[in-house]
This record gives structure tokens, C-alpha cells and sequence, in this order.
């Protein structure tokens, strides 16, 4: 099915379209068209003790004509765009993880080694955190991720996983869609205020989005035309949508983590 823009939409900031979740009274910042409402790690002190750590993971990879950091501009666009309940904070995405999968030019991390730093990484934020919430933003990651989590699990801690591009493909309605540096993946970028290989049309087929390889794993010597040498169209009101529905799925498991949290300290 078609989705379509219109000139009116094209004209909103990101930051007015998305969900916005319970107020923080946290020091705000600013980027282009974002406004930066949840509280900080590096702007504790060493006093502080929360409820709940947000750690986004990101990459830098092979876009084509996209921008190398594509996942980290789509991490740190949702993270910086919603609204947070009070004692929940978000730690500096982290931007490398493992990209094995695709050519350069890419900046990956042995997905050995990259289990590892997850592990510990998330060792020291659950000493000033009751739970953990690592967000993947890049779908090489979500293995390494998941394995990491349940390391941490298995030592007792309370480690919870978020798939962003797991949210993206639901709301798209289409299964096994591989989605990189195509049309789905631009209209998030246009929704976030990034236009760099990006050519705005008012409605983009979901004809664009790739199925993935059926063997599996996949790498991108298994996928032609990966890397777009184009510009690629985009709609930002398919952005929006997206960048919404995934964002709200954010919201809805933070606000279960912290239900959880409340139960079990009666």
C-alpha cells in the first residue's frame, strides 16, 4: 500500500509527532528540530541511585549514499524525542558493535569481544541501576545483545532488550523485510531531520523494502544492490508513523519495567 505526505506534514519538526510519556524536570538541550527532554547518566552525581538505565548501541556501517551513522542518528533521534518517566536515564549511545555482515566502509567489533564489553558495560550500569534496558538500534547487534543480556540475567541482574528495526517491520505489516539503507530507512532519517542521499517524495511504495535471503545468516555479498549509489525517496510521513509506533513500544516496556519494579518492592 501507498504512504503518502502532504506539503503540511513536510513542514512539522520530528519532535511534535512523537509520544510523549510522563514529564521530567531534567535540563533540556537542543539539536536540529529535537529537543532533549530525559535525564542524562552523565549528568548524575555520584550520590544518585535509579530505577532503570536506558543503553542505546548503535553502529557505523555502510549506508551507500546514506550517511555511515545512520542507526546512531536513529538512536540518538528516538532518545532524544520522547519523554521519560522520573527515574529512568539514558546513557551516551554506544556507537560500534558488531558489522560483520557488511562490506566497508564499516567500524565493527569481534562479536566475541562485543558480548564481552556488553557484559561489562552493563555490569557498572547496573550498580547505579535496579534494571537494564539495552535498546539496539542496529539489527547486527541484536545477537550479540541478546546473548549479553542473558549473561547478565543469568547472574541474577535485571536485563531487558528492545529491537528497534523489530518494531519498524511489524508496523510496516510485512515479515522478513530486511530493512537498510532503503526507503524505509530513509523516511526514518527524514522524520529525524537528516536529508544526506535522500530525495523527499510525497509517497513511497512498500515495494521498496527488501525481503531477506531465506538462508540465513545473510551477509551483504547475499543481498545485490545493498548499498544505494541513488538518492533514495523517502516519505516523512512514513518516518513518522514509523519513528511513532516504535517509540511508543519503547514507552509501553519502560512503563512495565517500572510496574514490575514497584510490585516487587511491596
Amino acid at each position: 500500500l501507498p504512504l503518502s505526505g502532504t506539503a503540511s506534514s513536510s513542514r512539522r519538526s520530528a519532535s511534535t509527532t512523537f509520544p510523549y510519556f510522563t514529564p521530567l524536570g531534567a535540563q533540556a538541550s537542543y539539536v536540529p528540530g529535537l529537543s532533549v527532554w530525559n535525564t542524562r547518566l552523565e549528568l548524575l552525581d555520584k550520590t544518585t541511585h535509579v530505577r532503570l538505565v536506558i543503553q542505546p548501541i548503535a553502529s557505523i556501517e555502510n549506508h551507500g549514499v546514506l550517511p555511515l551513522g545512520a542507526d546512531l542518528l536513529i538512536a540518538d533521534c528516538v532518545m532524544k524525542s520522547i519523554r521519560l518517566p522520573w527515574g529512568v536515564v539514558v546513557a551516551p549511545t554506544i556507537p560500534y558493535s558488531t558489522a560483520i555482515e557488511h562490506q566497508e566502509p564499516r567500524v565493527s567489533v569481534n562479536p566475541q569481544i562485543f558480548i564481552q564489553y556488553l557484559v561489562e558495560v552493563g555490569s557498572s550500569l547496573l550498580s547505579i541501576a535496579d534494571t537494564l534496558l539495552f535498546a539496539v538500534f542496529h539489527g547486527g547487534a541484536y545477537h550479540a545483545t541478546y546473548l549479553a543480556a542473558r549473561i547478565l540475567r543469568s547472574m541474577g541482574n535485571n536485563v531487558v532488550l528492545f529491537d528497534f528495526w523489530d518494531t519498524v517491520t511489524k508496523a510496516i505489516g510485512l515479515k522478513d523485510v530486511l530493512v537498510h539503507a532503503d526507503c524505509v530507512e530513509a523516511s526514518i532519517l527524514l522524520a529525524c531531520g537528516y536529508g544526506k542521499g535522500i530525495r523527499e517524495t510525497e509517497q513511497v511504495d512498500l515495494d521498496c523494502a527488501r525481503i531477506a535471503p531465506h538462508y540465513q545468516p545473510w551477509v551483504s555479498l547475499d543481498v545485490p544492490d545493498l548499498y544505494p549509489r541513488d538518492s533514495v525517496p523517502a516519505s516523512r510521513t512514513l518516518g513518522e508513523k514509523l519513528l511513532r509506533a516504535a517509540s511508543a513500544q519503547l514507552g509501553e516496556l519502560v512503563e512495565s519495567i517500572l510496574e514490575r519494579l514497584g510490585a516487587s518492592s511491596r
